[in-house]
């Protein structure tokens, strides 16, 4: 995750962290990492089913990520 995200997850700006992602997913919405860290922010603010979406796109980029299985698995949403 970029410097700029950390701190702002680090702040609990979630929402910030939210629209930079929008921003880079139209960009490049072919990016596993974006989708899983735009995840984490949703489920950070609560939001958990904006969360399992996102982390299901990241796992159908990319279908071997463990850390992305388990974050599904943790909201009771397996893969």
């Amino acid at each position: 995750m970029p410097a700029k995200e950390d701190a702002k997850f680090e702040k609990g700006d979630y929402d910030g962290v939210i629209a930079d992602y929008d921003r880079f997913i139209a960009l490049n919405p072919k990016i596993a990492a974006a989708y899983f860290i735009r995840a984490s922010a949703y489920e950070a603010k609560g939001d958990v089913d904006k969360a399992i979406t996102d982390y299901r796109k990241a796992l159908e980029i990319d279908p071997l990520n463990d850390v992305t299985k388990k974050s599904l698995e943790r909201l009771d949403a397996a893969p």
